[in-house]
């Protein structure tokens, strides 16, 4: 593949094998590929190049559902689903993953997947970016360039995950006034509402009855005490806290680490 059809950003490993699996379909052969890896992590972005890269009159795009494939699956070689752990019936698939088509599936709850659906692709697990690459992707975010400290303070607030990383600077490209380590640090702390550690309202309430319950809860209790939803606590609070070290989940509970 092309070196400028592929300017993403970290996975190199993930990326290396790509692009030979890329070139592999251009000479006609197809796959079944599965992205798993958690939500903000890139999955999307990086079927979307590998699309463009195939041509993107060759491909439907879809999430949680089989729409376009049930469709258009006779004119089209490339299928993404995105949230495929969302489709009820994947058994629908399975008679067409068999090397007529190419099959691009991404989620970030792949525990919920079905076994036979997994066993059916090549699956890629996207590893946690390195403080350097969401750096550099912080001043790609932005809109003009910034110093050290400026990145480093949003860096700090993004938990690892670029996609947080990218709406602090969205946010920040229409509020700051000017671009200087005090005003950026004021803006985060005061008007984003970001901690230093990129604590949100919800985090710090989840966190405050953690240690009020004794510093282990289920949960259910976590849910009904704080009034956020279970949705919510799974697949926005807990990840940011459990890669910040601040809570880990085993079969007792959350618990707060020491």
């Amino acid at each position: 593949m092309p070196e400028q059809g592929m300017r993403f950003i970290g996975q190199s490993k993930i990326v290396t094998e790509i692009r030979k699996l890329m070139q592999s379909i251009e000479q006609g052969n197809n796959y079944n590929i599965l992205f798993r890896a958690p939500s903000g992590y890139g999955k999307t972005t990086l079927a979307l190049m590998m699309a463009a890269q195939l041509g993107v009159d060759n491909c439907t795009y879809d999430t949680g559902s089989m729409a376009k494939f049930r469709e258009r699956r006779n004119y089209r070689r490339i299928h993404i689903i995105d949230e495929v752990h969302e489709i009820k019936e994947p058994e629908y698939l399975y008679e067409f993953m068999n090397g007529r088509y190419t099959f691009i599936l991404l989620t970030n709850e792949s525990g919920i997947l079905k076994e036979p659906l997994q066993n059916r692709c090549i699956q890629f697990i996207f590893e946690n970016y390195t403080a350097e690459e969401l750096k550099y992707m912080i001043q790609t975010f932005l809109p003009c360039e910034v110093n050290s400290e400026i990145i480093n303070s949003i860096y700090r607030r993004s938990k690892g995950n670029p996609r947080i990383a990218n709406m602090i600077c969205k946010r920040l490209s229409y509020i700051a006034v000017t671009y200087t380590p005090k005003e950026i640090e004021s803006i985060l702390d005061d008007v984003i509402n970001l901690d230093k550690d990129g604590l949100t309202y919800l985090d710090k309430k989840y966190l405050d009855f953690l240690e009020k319950a004794g510093g282990r809860a289920g949960l259910d209790l976590l849910s009904n005490a704080t009034k956020i939803d279970k949705a919510t606590i799974l697949k926005e609070i807990e990840p940011g806290l459990i890669y910040l070290g601040r809570i880990k989940i085993g079969s007792k509970g959350r618990e707060l680490c020491k």
